[in-house]
């Protein structure tokens, strides 16, 4: 079966050499490392580049576009594809009605993230047409300007508009969007804003809450951040407290609209792990800076203004672990079930649970168990009877 990660790669591959035209970027493969380098610690290590202006920084150029802007670009892919019914209806309501879909990139950068949905679009929309409007809100005027040629050589019916917005400043004077939107989305933003403030967590659930308020009834807000303990759990924080004011339930990925579980265990957190084929440039410079680049992972959310979100889905399980082969010989997956977390396991050598898939599970995939083994703690086991129903496999 294709990885979901990988049926972007056309798109993928068409916005890379078009942002190779548009920015001549060194062939020294070496130096390009080494920028990636510093560029992947300064993010994800030390992360001393977080709420630096990094982007003004021509030197890192092109490990951005040749490595983070193709990663970013295929982590919001692998999120909409979990909401591509969401997408389908906002693409039939728009062309019928003749109106413009309408997207607000929140933290946009050089915007992989809003060129991912209008990329999803156009896979699924068929022989339909709709055009889309887009806005760009970011604190760098430069990434804006990047972000702004790349739409304009590749996507012909996409409308864009950018707007430099310092999302802290900006919110403290009120709301920063002023017109209703179809869809939202903000990627590896929020764990770089109101940093110094002691109450973060709540000013931060203030201004989603605010923006959530301007999605029409149909619309949606994907939300995501890096797959690190700290930038996960202050997610999954602000998520319970989203769905405790009621306003808001979620979409994906969870089976269910519970506080998340995971918090309840210290030192955990829950991310989704897609596989993922990059193309060459990627690889190429994954490979020559030591990097491992063969999945996309990220924490997210994807909201929906409450009347019109999925309800709480009795028997349905998301897989929040990578397998774990205990001293017994089991191999055993940890399933959420949107309120707790229970163990799933089954021989490492059981054909039948190889027949079944049960060897092949992922993070985030959505199942549903029939006849499972009831063992010990509540645990389940695998049977000779028990069956595997992919509700949402995420390759």
């Amino acid at each position: 079966m294709e990885n979901i990660a990988d049926f972007c790669r056309k798109y993928l591959e068409k916005h890379i050499k078009t942002a190779q035209n548009l920015y001549k970027f060194t062939n020294d493969r070496s130096l390009m490392a080494k920028k990636l380098l510093s560029l992947q610690r300064g993010l994800t290590g030390s992360r001393t580049l977080i709420g630096s202006p990094y982007m003004q920084d021509d030197s890192l150029l092109a490990p951005y576009f040749l490595y983070y802007w193709p990663v970013s670009y295929t982590q919001m892919w692998c999120i909409l594809w979990s909401v591509k019914d969401r997408i389908l209806s906002l693409i039939e309501s728009c062309a019928n009605e003749k109106a413009p879909l309408t997207l607000t990139d929140l933290g946009s950068g050089p915007a992989p993230c809003a060129a991912a949905f209008c990329d999803m679009v156009d896979y699924l929309r068929g022989e339909k047409r709709v055009q889309i409007k887009v806005l760009l809100l970011d604190s760098s005027s430069k990434a804006l300007t990047l972000a702004k040629k790349l739409f304009e050589v590749d996507f012909d019916s996409v409308s864009i508009k950018t707007q430099v917005c310092n999302m802290e400043k900006d919110f403290a004077s009120g709301p920063i969007l002023q017109e209703k939107n179809n869809v939202l989305l903000m990627s590896h933003a929020l764990n770089e804003l109101f940093a110094e403030n002691g109450d973060r967590e709540k000013i931060c659930t203030h201004l989603l809450t605010n923006c959530t308020q301007m999605l029409t009834a149909n619309g949606f807000f994907a939300l995501s951040e890096p797959a690190l303990l700290e930038t996960s759990r202050f997610l999954i924080q602000v998520r319970n407290r989203l769905l405790k004011e009621g306003t808001v339930a979620l979409l994906s990925p969870c089976p269910g609209n519970a506080d998340c579980p995971v918090l309840l265990e210290k030192n955990h957190t829950c991310h989704g792990d897609f596989l993922w084929t990059p193309p060459k440039p990627v690889s190429s410079l994954a490979e020559e800076a030591g990097l491992d680049r063969h999945s996309v992972k990220m924490s997210y959310f994807v909201f929906a203004l409450h009347d019109k979100a999925q309800a709480d889905e009795d028997g349905t399980f998301m897989v929040t672990s990578d397998p774990m082969l205990n001293k017994a010989g089991r191999v055993r997956y940890l399933l959420c079930n949107g309120k707790k977390r229970i163990a799933f396991s089954a021989k490492k050598d059981d054909p039948h649970a190889r027949e079944q898939g049960f060897f092949n599970l992922r993070r985030y995939d959505i199942i549903r168990i029939e006849n499972p083994e009831i063992r010990e703690s509540g645990a389940l086991g695998f049977a000779k009877d028990t069956k595997l129903v992919y509700t949402n496999y995420n390759g």
